[in-house]
């Protein structure tokens, strides 16, 4: 994805595993207490953006931006 991202000019600032690998864990997660369910996901925002796991994630989300070289060429 990053690469397709880079090809199109755009400079990657955040690519992110949105639910790690809550999938094979769902029926754990979906009868966790809140108390656990709010650990489980404070493991996932400290590493969904660890590129040795993100690719176990089932959703995925890139941020990106133009490059303020390509953002200078546009008329005003």
């Amino acid at each position: 994805m990053e690469r397709y991202v880079k090809n199109a000019g755009l400079e990657v600032l955040h690519n992110i595993g949105t639910d790690g690998i809550s999938f094979v864990l769902a029926s754990k997660v979906n009868s966790a207490s809140d108390d656990d369910f709010d650990k489980w996901m404070e493991y996932i925002y400290k590493h969904c953006e660890e590129s040795s796991i993100i690719g176990y994630s089932m959703h995925g989300l890139l941020i990106g931006r133009k490059s303020l070289k390509q953002s200078s060429n546009r008329p005003p």
